[in-house]
């Protein structure tokens, strides 16, 4: 048991490890930064415009608005085109060669799951920590580049 749940812990570490690289790959850390930068000074610019009643300034910067979400929508889309089908092929052609009876299950502090389950819970708080760091890493990028 304790060595099924071993070999699930280094699944997991492997797939967040290599999804976090993607991620910094596929992210454009400078172009994030300053299309996240930009949406802030434009969402002031709009309430502004909001504020005097400038409905074609308030239209053009809505324009540029959409303009740079978009750039952040597109980053997020093509990491998940990327790591989602690896998710899957973990799920359902590795963990199967792990344990290949699929009723397994591993009682663990009173938690009795299927063992795709276990992978599943440690993939996302594993996932979740790494996340955490990325945007706090992120977050101290951003303030330094807003400062200068």
């Amino acid at each position: 048991m304790i060595l099924i749940l071993f070999e699930i812990f280094l699944i997991s570490l492997f797939y967040v490890s290599f999804s976090y690289f993607i991620r910094i790959k596929i992210f454009n850390d400078d172009k994030f930064i300053n299309a996240n930068n930009r949406i802030r000074s434009l969402s002031k610019e709009i309430k502004d415009a909001i504020a005097k009643n400038d409905h074609s300034k308030i239209e053009e910067l809505n324009k540029e608005a959409m303009m740079h979400m978009g750039i952040l929508m597109k980053s997020q889309f093509l990491f998940m085109l990327v790591v989602i089908p690896i998710y899957l092929i973990i799920w359902y052609s590795i963990l199967p060669i792990l344990q290949p009876n699929q009723n397994y299950t591993i009682d663990l502090i009173g938690i009795n799951m299927n063992y795709k389950y276990w992978f599943l819970l440690i993939t996302f708080f594993m996932g979740l920590i790494a996340t955490l760091i990325f945007s706090l890493k992120n977050k101290k990028k951003m303030k330094g580049k807003s400062a200068s």
